[in-house]
């Protein structure tokens, strides 16, 4: 559960948006205010995306280990240094020299 401003305790962030267009103001859940949200939390979602990345791999370079951080967002330790290892890295710098030189 979380406890978002202004609207109390909800399961979700998801829970939040679809209370607010669906039932507290039923009218404004027309199909332009629908497609604006959606394109909205989609850049929402892509900056979070980023920051997470970040802070895992700050924490990483801080000493945790892949396991620890895997355990944390509730995935294996492999599937997290996939997505954020080094490899990945460099990929998403477009840094092919390190993938390459197999950098592990």
């Amino acid at each position: 559960m979380m406890r978002v401003l202004g609207v109390g305790t909800c399961s979700s962030l998801a829970d939040v948006f679809c209370r607010e267009c669906f039932m507290s103001r039923p009218a404004v859940a027309d199909r332009d205010r629908l497609l604006a949200t959606a394109r909205e939390l989609d850049e929402l979602v892509r900056e979070l995306k980023d920051v997470v990345a970040r802070l895992v791999v700050a924490a990483h370079d801080r000493g945790a280990t892949w396991d620890e951080i895997g355990t944390t967002v509730g995935v294996t330790r492999q599937a997290v240094h996939e997505r954020f290892g080094p490899n990945s890295r460099a990929l998403r710098r477009g840094d092919q020299r390190r993938r390459s030189a197999g950098h592990r």
